[in-house]
C-alpha cells in the first residue's frame, strides 16, 4: 500500500516524524508526500525554500516529494486540499490518504462531510452569510440549524473534511485515514517535544533556539542552511506594494471579493507591520486567515481562476522513491518533470512561468538575494 501526505513541514517536527511512524507501522509500502514549495497557507513565505524542506522530509521517512503550485499551497482549505489531492490522484499509484485531525475519526469527518451537503443544497450557509459574518461562524449556524450543534471548526477537522470533499468530487480510488492529531494546532509555546510548526516558527523568527522539538538532522540543515528567520523584508514589500496599486488592481484576485480590496489598500495607509496591517483590515465579515491569504495572492498577482495543475514537479526521493517514478511515468496523468525548461507546451509553460515568478520574489526574502530563475537551474534532490 502506498500512502499520500499533503504537508507544509514548515518546519519539519516530531509531530510530522510521528505521522510518518504511525504510517510505517501500518503496513504501507511507502510514503509519497505533495508539499507546499517556497509559499505557504498562513499568508507568507515558508522558513526555507522547498527543495531543502522536501530533502528533510525524505531523511525522515517520506520517499517522494512533490510540489504543491502556490496557486493552491496559499488557497483557501477547499483548494488547497483540492490542489493535493488531485496531483496524488494524478500519480495512479498512490492507494491511501493520510492526515492528522483532532477527532481522529474518518466516519466522523465523512459524517460532517455529508452534513454540509445537506446545508449547501438548502443554501442555509449563503443565508447566514448574508448577516455579514465569516463564512466559518455561516457555516457552523447552518450546522446547528439541522441538529448538529458540536464545533467542528478546527483546522485539521476541517482540512480533513476538504480531503474527504477532493476525493469523491476525483471520484478518486484513494482512501482516507486519519489519526488524533498529537498537541495543539494554535499553542504558541506547546510541549518542548511536539511543539507547533507556529511555535517552532517564533522561535526562529525571535532567534532563540528550536533545537528539540524536530528530529535532529532536521535542525541540523535549518542551521546549516538559509532560512527566512525574519519576515521584515516581506514585510516591507508587501505593505509598498498596497500603499502604491488601486483597487482596480485587485479586482480579479483570488479571495479578494465585496470590497476587501479597499480596505487592504486603506490599512497599508497606516500600519507600521504586517500584523498591524492585518488587524486593521480584519472585521466581522473577513477572518484573520482570509486577509492574509487575499493579501499575498494580491502581491504574487494569483488571480480568481484556479486552473487544474498540470505537471508533477519532482522536488526530493530516495532509492524508493526512484521506483515510484518509474511506476508514475507509466501511471500518471500528468508529465513529470525534475526541473523547469523551456519546451513545453504553452499551458503548462504559463505555469511553469507564474511559478517561476513567485520563486524569484521569494529568493529576494532571506539574508542573502538568490539569483532569479531558480527554477530552471536547481534539480530534484536525491537522498
Amino acid at each position: 500500500m502506498i500512502c499520500g501526505i499533503i504537508a507544509e513541514y514548515n518546519p519539519f517536527h516530531n509531530g510530522h516524524a510521528y505521522h510518518i511512524g504511525q504510517i510505517r507501522t501500518n503496513d504501507s509500502d511507502g510514503i509519497i508526500c505533495v508539499m507546499s514549495n517556497n509559499w505557504v497557507q498562513r499568508g507568507e513565505p515558508a522558513v526555507a525554500e522547498g527543495h531543502l524542506r522536501a530533502e528533510i522530509a525524505v531523511k525522515n521517512g517520506v520517499d517522494l516529494v512533490i510540489a504543491l503550485p502556490a496557486r493552491y499551497s496559499i488557497a483557501s482549505a477547499e483548494d488547497f486540499a483540492y490542489g493535493g489531492v488531485y496531483l496524488l490522484n494524478a500519480l495512479g499509484i498512490v492507494d491511501s490518504l493520510s492526515f492528522g485531525s483532532e477527532n481522529g475519526s474518518v466516519e466522523y469527518l465523512n459524517d460532517i462531510y455529508n452534513k454540509i451537503n445537506i446545508i449547501e443544497d438548502r443554501k442555509l450557509i449563503k443565508k447566514y452569510m448574508t448577516l455579514g459574518i465569516t463564512f466559518p461562524k455561516a457555516r457552523q449556524m447552518a450546522l446547528n440549524e439541522i441538529g448538529f450543534n458540536e464545533d467542528f471548526n478546527k483546522p485539521n477537522n476541517i482540512l480533513g473534511v476538504e480531503y474527504i470533499k477532493a476525493l469523491n468530487k476525483l471520484n478518486s480510488p484513494i482512501k482516507p485515514r486519519t489519526f488524533k492529531r498529537i498537541g495543539d494546532y494554535h499553542d504558541i509555546y506547546g510541549q518542548n517535544e511536539y511543539m507547533s510548526a507556529s511555535a517552532i516558527r517564533e522561535l526562529i523568527y525571535k532567534r532563540h533556539d528550536f533545537n528539540g522539538p524536530m528530529p535532529e538532522n532536521a535542525y541540523k540543515m535549518l542551521q546549516n542552511n538559509s532560512v527566512i528567520d525574519d519576515l521584515l523584508i516581506f514585510e516591507r514589500l508587501l505593505l509598498a506594494f498596497f500603499r502604491t496599486c488601486k483597487p482596480i488592481d485587485l479586482s480579479d484576485i483570488y479571495a479578494i471579493r465585496e470590497g476587501l480590496e479597499h480596505r487592504l489598500i486603506k490599512a497599508s495607509q497606516t500600519a507600521k507591520s504586517l500584523e498591524e496591517f492585518y488587524m486593521i483590515a480584519k472585521s466581522k465579515r473577513y477572518t484573520l486567515s482570509t486577509i492574509r491569504r487575499a493579501a499575498l495572492c494580491a502581491f504574487l498577482g494569483i488571480k480568481k481562476t484556479l486552473e487544474e495543475p498540470k505537471y508533477i514537479h519532482v522536488l526530493a526521493f530516495n532509492d524508493k522513491g526512484r521506483q515510484f517514478l518509474s511506476q508514475i511515468k507509466k501511471t500518471s496523468i500528468l508529465p513529470v518533470i525534475h526541473s523547469y525548461s523551456h519546451n513545453n507546451s504553452s499551458e503548462i509553460q504559463k505555469i511553469m512561468d507564474e511559478e517561476r515568478k513567485y520563486t524569484d520574489i521569494y529568493a529576494l526574502l532571506g539574508k542573502n538575494i538568490e539569483n532569479s530563475y531558480k527554477d530552471f537551474t536547481i534539480s530534484s534532490i536525491y537522498v
